[in-house]
């Protein structure tokens, strides 16, 4: 594959009028190597247990023979030999089960999700969404769940007026046009995580991480002409919603938040143009420091650390007593105005 994206004529996308026409001629291109030399093949899982590997099996077959010798000649011999195979493959199974859970518990901080599929795999009610209550009423049926589902999370976004911002930064100051080297996508595609699900784009992280000496100039391609236009390939815009359980009753659609699975490319522009603007931001002090949503080494506990941390000083300087009011906005990212916030 990475000989066809080298030697591959990319004639339709350099010459591609605009970043629309340049993703449809890189689409074509991927779609056909993909077709090419990505072989389709039917996995079949051979056990259970992801704990359950050959050894067990062994262990399990030299159980049953002695188990069956026994039952064909019943003598005391046979039988001591049988419960022998069973304890020695009793203890296998223990053992084998044992290791791999250190061996989750270990990698669990740089493979949070090996973690959480082991425990989701322990767990008796795993379903999906089988049922929701609207309006009083049970609904099953699985496109009529679909479009509960999508009028739900549409429900929860502020629709924002029109709203003029007063800016008190000067023409200086501002950031101007961002520019995005080859060096940067190259970076941004060698840190793609190669476990992440493809978008509806069918683009696969591992593909692009795989071939980026090939396709590192592609990409950056597509990127740069998007960031002249100002503009987004319409594929782009497009994500596959799974619903996540929050918690409360499983029947109300509201309990559920959405998370969209798209492009891998188009992630990969967001965080170029997002690296961009913090530093800017940092750089010149924009952000206030009292900020901690969406920042490098900050987050929600930070927060909470920094704000009891104050509350602790008050208290301190006061005899003990302190006035304080802490706010959590109910789906907050979903119903901030953007431009407002912005």
């Amino acid at each position: 594959m990475r000989r066809y994206f080298g030697e591959v004529d990319w004639s339709t996308l350099i010459t591609a009028s605009n970043v629309q026409k340049k993703w449809e001629a890189f689409i074509n291109i991927y779609e056909e190597g993909v077709k090419r030399y990505v072989p389709k093949v039917e996995t079949k899982r051979r056990y259970n247990n992801d704990w359950y590997n050959r050894r067990c099996e062994i262990a399990r077959e030299e159980r049953e023979t002695a188990w069956n010798r026994w039952r064909r000649k019943n003598t005391q011999e046979l039988w001591q030999n049988y419960t022998t195979t069973r304890n020695e493959y009793v203890r296998v199974i223990r053992e084998e089960r044992k290791n791999y859970e250190k061996d989750v518990m270990d990698k669990c901080k740089e493979e949070p999700k090996l973690f959480f599929r082991y425990v989701n795999s322990k767990m008796k009610n795993r379903e999906g969404i089988s049922r929701l209550k609207v309006n009083g009423q049970m609904c099953e049926d699985p496109a009529e769940l679909a479009e509960i589902m999508n009028r739900s999370f549409q429900s929860v976004f502020t629709k924002e007026k029109t709203f003029v911002w007063q800016s008190e930064m000067s023409e200086e100051m501002g950031l101007g046009e961002i520019q995005v080297t080859e060096e940067d996508v190259k970076k941004q595609m060698e840190r793609l995580d190669v476990r992440k699900i493809p978008g509806p784009d069918g683009v696969s992280g591992w593909i692009l991480k795989e071939c980026n000496q090939q396709l590192t100039w592609v990409i950056h391609n597509i990127i740069k002409s998007s960031l002249i236009e100002s503009r987004v390939p319409i594929e782009w815009k497009r994500a596959n919603i799974v619903p996540i359980y929050k918690g409360g009753s499983k029947e109300e659609p509201l309990n559920y938040r959405p998370v969209s699975l798209t492009s891998v490319v188009c992630k990969m522009c967001e965080r170029l143009v997002k690296d961009k603007w913090m530093q800017y931001l940092e750089g010149n002090e924009v952000i206030i420091k009292q900020q901690f949503g969406f920042r490098r080494g900050r987050s929600c506990v930070t927060n909470l650390l920094s704000f009891y941390s104050r509350v602790v000083d008050i208290m301190q300087e006061r005899d003990g007593w302190a006035d304080c009011v802490y706010l959590d906005l109910k789906k907050a990212f979903d119903k901030v105005p953007h431009r407002k916030l912005l």
